[in-house]
């Protein structure tokens, strides 16, 4: 037995199959392309030594200023995790120059130094793979240190003597803000430098029994120096 189909019920089997067929390709074509999973980005920590000097701006609070400048020096390690911003730890040694007074009863020659454990963060605002340009600003703690020698004359009839002494002070407050630089060299290896602002909230309270200390000091300070770059993602990822 043979179903004849018309020409009307062809025609209609055939836009319904074409219907479909578009539709299937417009939804092949909307369907979104499977993304690439992205990397997470490395974490690296950089261990790093300084060299540069300090100057003091402003007055003592207690005898004149003699010398302004100093030498520091310093260890620091810097974590990225990032490539945008880094935190770190860093130690200096800074010295404050020196100070002399004299008058009628004798004279003293005293030397400042300071020591400061420093904790920064530091945005880039340009990184590449070989440089690296950015602000830093963190708090610190600070410890200042003073020695002193000196002549006393009393007085008529009585022989002048010699003193020296040395003293230091607890931990006080310190900020610095500054600008650095990194140019990576190869192998790991980086050159640093930058500059930086300190103020450093000393006391000006009489050390031990030695002398005053420095009081509140601005210091101008710049470093140069080198740092090796270790990647830890897989130890922390």
């Amino acid at each position: 037995m043979r179903v004849r189909v018309s020409s009307r019920s062809r025609a209609y089997s055939a836009a319904f199959f074409a219907s479909v067929g578009l539709a299937t390709a417009s939804a092949a074509a909307e369907a979104p392309a499977p993304t690439r999973a992205t990397a997470p980005q490395p974490v690296l920590i950089d261990v790093g030594l300084h060299l540069g000097g300090v100057h003091r701006i402003g007055d003592a609070p207690a005898f004149p200023i003699t010398g302004r400048a100093g030498v520091s020096f310093g260890v620091s390690a810097d974590v990225s995790p990032s490539a945008r911003y880094s935190i770190g730890l860093a130690f200096e040694h800074a010295g404050l120059g020196s100070e002399r007074a004299e008058g009628d009863f004798g004279s003293v020659d005293v030397a400042r130094d300071l020591n400061v454990l420093w904790a920064g963060l530091r945005v880039y605002l340009l990184h590449t793979e070989t440089v690296s340009l950015g602000v830093l600003i963190g708090p610190g703690l600070a410890w200042q240190g003073v020695s002193a020698n000196g002549l006393l004359t009393p007085g008529i009839g009585v022989l002048p003597s010699a003193f020296a002494c040395a003293a230091g002070d607890s931990a006080n407050l310190a900020l610095r803000a500054g600008l650095g630089a990194r140019f990576a060299l190869g192998s790991g290896i980086s050159f640093l430098a930058d500059a930086s602002v300190d103020n450093v909230r000393l006391t000006s309270e009489v050390l031990g029994d030695c002398a005053p200390g420095a009081g509140t000091v601005t210091l101008i300070g710049a470093r140069v120096g080198f740092a090796y770059q270790f990647d830890v993602t897989s130890y922390v990822r």
